[in-house]
């Protein structure tokens, strides 16, 4: 009589983790679908880019998919090379080596497409990455970047757009 009160005991235990597990993924899914929606159309606003399809009219693939959380950028020219932004609380954080040429081009390609549901100029986004101003922003201004071992982290945040000073363009 013992044992089963401790098999009764321990299989409710088990079937109340089961159920949290459930549940607790479940809500997670809930709270995606709204973030789902602004990275479809970040990855529409890549692929409709127009320095995207000027790569592409060059014979040089370039386009974005949305694999679960994860924004993946395919380049293929002579190697083929993809740029992983993974979607974290309200932000897109990516790396790249520094002496990478087109991990700069994509990084402004990329912040553009977030833009575009701003309403941000496109140059204005240009302006701030190729003067390297960016290395100076935090994620509140709308994008943070670090250097650490010859690697920028880079993130962007989906929530707002990248704070345009006229000044430091």
């Amino acid at each position: 009589m013992k044992h089963l009160y401790r098999m009764i005991f321990w299989g409710l235990i088990m079937v109340i983790c089961i159920v949290a597990g459930v549940l607790g993924i479940s809500q997670s899914n809930q709270n995606f679908a709204p973030v789902k929606n602004k990275l479809n159309s970040i990855v529409y606003n890549f692929n409709n880019n127009e320095n995207v399809k000027a790569f592409n009219d060059r014979g040089i693939t370039l386009n974005a998919k949305l694999k679960g959380r994860k924004i993946v950028i395919t380049y293929d020219s002579t190697k083929i090379s993809k740029y992983t932004y993974s979607y974290k609380d309200g932000y897109l954080e990516t790396t790249f080596d520094s002496k990478d040429s087109f991990g700069t081009t994509q990084l402004m390609i990329m912040a553009t497409s977030i833009g575009d549901n701003f309403g941000i100029n496109e140059n204005s986004i240009y302006g701030i990455i190729t003067s390297n101003n960016y290395l100076n922003y935090t994620l509140d201004s709308g994008i943070e970047a670090k250097l650490n071992n010859g690697k920028y982290t880079i993130k962007l945040n989906v929530e707002s757009p990248i704070t345009i000073n006229e000044s430091t363009l």
